[in-house]
């Protein structure tokens, strides 16, 4: 289980239980129409670095956490239905916020077109978990995101590579690193370091830590 995030401009990055590791951060994230991935990195009406494995309970949200309602998003990967068939969707825990609705979508978005996942079956780390063929296998939030600015984001996913090295591979993201400066991504990189990219008003920067 990884925790990655930004606030009051130090980067920090802590896996399971480990020891967070933490530098300055001279920006700020701004969001503005972004559209969160899980399982690969978006590129404008593509998708590249795609995960190979398990992810299980995934958690975004704006810092500070407070009670929750600055939670933008979370995925047990326990519950699917049919969005716009032929594509699934798991659906998000909006209980805090019963008007969220930030589902992930798995199928077609525009341009992008990936194969239809299905959520259930494998035994993940809280029961259910999301198996990645780290080919072309990917999940996005359908609608836009917008509304945090010059805030912090916090960033918690659960998962288990199948294998790492030879190429990198994308966790989690929003934003494309093709067009700063709004974004992030948590990613393992081709060594099997993990990274944690921010893209702010400040410019770009980044925080590793050892491999998953």
């Amino acid at each position: 289980t990884v925790h990655a995030s930004i606030a009051t401009n130090v980067i920090s990055l802590q896996v399971d239980s480990d020891a967070p590791i933490a530098k300055e951060y001279e920006g700020y994230l701004t969001w503005a129409n972004v559209r969160p991935y899980v399982g690969a990195m978006q590129n404008g009406s593509s998708a590249l670095r795609f995960f190979g494995g398990l992810i299980d309970e995934v958690k975004i949200a704006a810092v500070p956490l407070a009670d929750g309602t600055n939670v933008i998003g979370l995925w047990h990967m326990e519950t699917t239905n049919s969005y716009d068939p032929p594509r699934n969707q798991v659906l998000d825990d909006d209980t805090t916020i019963p008007s969220r609705d930030h589902h992930l979508v798995m199928g077609t978005n525009g341009d992008l077109t990936l194969p239809e996942l299905v959520a259930g079956g494998v035994h993940g780390l809280y029961g259910k978990a999301l198996s990645l063929d780290g080919v072309d296998d990917a999940c996005y939030v359908m609608y836009w995101i917008n509304g945090i600015t010059n805030k912090g984001i916090a960033v918690d996913v659960s998962f288990k590579a199948a294998a790492v090295g030879g190429s990198a591979q994308t966790l989690v993201c929003a934003g494309a690193d093709a067009v700063p400066p709004n974004g992030f991504e948590l990613r393992i990189e081709s060594d099997g370091k993990l990274t944690w990219q921010v893209w702010g008003s400040g410019g770009t920067d980044s925080i590793q830590t050892s491999g998953p």
